[in-house]
This record gives C-alpha cells, structure tokens and sequence, in this order.
C-alpha cells in the first residue's frame, strides 16, 4: 500500500520581497539592453523612432558623435541618455560640460520638465540642485549628474567619472580662440 502512495510536494512560496528583487533584476537586464523602453516605457516620456536610434547608439558605443540641424533635440537626448545611464548603473558620475555656467545650468534644468511628465523619475531622483555655483541631479541609487561650465578646471573636482558629455562642441572650440 505504500508503494501506491503518491506525494505531493508544494514549492516554497516566494516572499513578495524576494519576487520584487528578482523581477526587478530581471527589468535592470531588460532596460540595460533596451535603453530607449526605459525612456519611453519606464518614464513614459515620448521618443520619435529616430531618438531611440540615437540613444541606443549612444548606449552600445565608447564613444559617440551627435550631430544634428537646430530644433532635433539634441541637448533633450543628451540629457535622456545622461538620466538612462545614471538610473540603470549604480553610483555613476556623469559630468556634462557646458560652453557657460548659464547653458550647464539650463541644460540640468531640462529634467524639470521630464519630472511633471514622469513619476517614476520623480521618485528616482533623490536630489536637484539648480543655482549659479552647483547644478546636479543626485538619484536615489547614487548616481549624479553634474553640469559644468567650459574651462581648464571643469573636471578639476570630480574624480573619474564614468562618463564624459560635452554638449555643444562646436561652441566649446570657439570658447578657445
């Protein structure tokens, strides 16, 4: 009779915080090979197709070259792909360098306007500073973002960062002289 006996055995059932840990991953992974879903699927921000070219691109190459007519957008996706960055890899530096203090500033300021229209990247945002001396964006896993006037010193007082933007070159070369 005891042959017959069939057992069934239940599979332990996952804590909610251990399925949370484990889709959360499984998205990390997603985002990271899809940045342009993070963008449009995760903030709910609209891309044309073109941008989310461009923001792959920018994602899978060392290094990148954006050149576009005026009014393309060019700061937003720089500034996308900052954010993209930031949001997906943990303590990241990112430095923007900007040809003004004023322009870094403006540039920063950008992410006003992707927070009413997000509440995701409200709440991954831990911190936004937007003054003459300091404009940053500090997210809640670490990373920051940090926008810098042109100069000899713009990288002075951040210690290797990960990621380098400098946004408007062919102002920057005329800064020169």
């Amino acid at each position: 009779m005891e042959q017959n006996k069939i057992v069934i055995k239940r599979k332990k059932k996952k804590s909610l915080n251990e399925q949370y840990q484990e889709n959360l991953l499984e998205w990390i992974d997603f985002f990271r090979f899809n940045p342009h879903r993070l963008i449009t699927d995760y903030y709910g921000l609209e891309l044309y197709d073109f941008q989310k070219i461009v923001l792959y691109e920018m994602d899978i190459h060392e290094a990148e070259i954006f050149v576009g007519s005026r009014g393309i957008a060019k700061s937003t996706l720089t500034l996308l792909f900052a954010i993209e960055r930031a949001t997906l890899y943990p303590h990241q530096q990112i430095v923007i360098v900007a040809p003004t203090r004023e322009q870094s500033g403006r540039f920063i300021g950008k992410v006003r306007e992707f927070m009413r229209d997000s509440p995701n990247l409200r709440a991954e945002i831990k911190e936004l500073h937007l003054s003459a001396q300091n404009s940053s964006i500090e997210f809640q896993n670490g990373s920051k973002i940090f926008a810098v006037p042109y100069g000899e010193n713009a990288l002075g007082k951040y210690r290797l960062p990960y990621y380098i933007v400098i946004y408007n070159l062919y102002w920057c070369k005329n800064l020169e002289g």
